[in-house]
């Protein structure tokens, strides 16, 4: 996940298959969209991150978009085998964001996702402290287009 500096292999490989599974989201071109994001973050940086996450914020998405974003997010986290608490963090700036309510989250994922709530749980930092946390942390982005080529010759 971008989150940690590295968009990595099996992570392209959750994206695409959650695409390709998913009613609302087949028709979307992830390759695009994950080398635009990738681009821009190379080029600014978290202050990047942070325009996406408030346009997030001011999205009015439905509850069916949320799920798909979280599920996304999750699965992403997930892919490598190796989660990172910047992820962690990360994935928790954009749940605050969304107005979908825990319970829902879990009663319709954890059917695909098997410990949901482990991601939604309380952390020991508020939302505050773990924001201002991962926007003060230094990610190195500058390979992080080379790493999306490589990955998808």
């Amino acid at each position: 996940m971008v989150s940690d500096g590295v968009i990595a292999e099996e992570e392209i490989a959750v994206v695409k298959s959650i695409c390709q599974n998913n009613e609302h989201l087949k028709d979307l071109d992830y390759g695009e969209i994950i080398k635009k994001f990738s681009e821009e973050v190379k080029k600014q940086g978290k202050k990047y991150i942070q325009g996406v996450l408030q346009e997030i914020q001011n999205q009015n998405f439905t509850q069916q978009e949320q799920l798909d974003l979280i599920e996304v997010a999750i699965m992403m986290i997930k892919a490598d085998e190796q989660i990172e608490y910047s992820e962690v963090k990360f994935f928790k700036t954009i749940r605050y964001r969304l107005s979908i309510d825990d319970e829902t989250v879990i009663d319709k994922l954890s059917p695909k996702i098997d410990d949901v709530e482990l991601f939604l749980g309380q952390d020991i930092k508020s939302i505050e402290q773990i924001t201002n946390e991962y926007f003060n942390e230094h990610i190195d982005y500058s390979n992080l287009i080379s790493d999306i080529k490589t990955q998808e010759k």
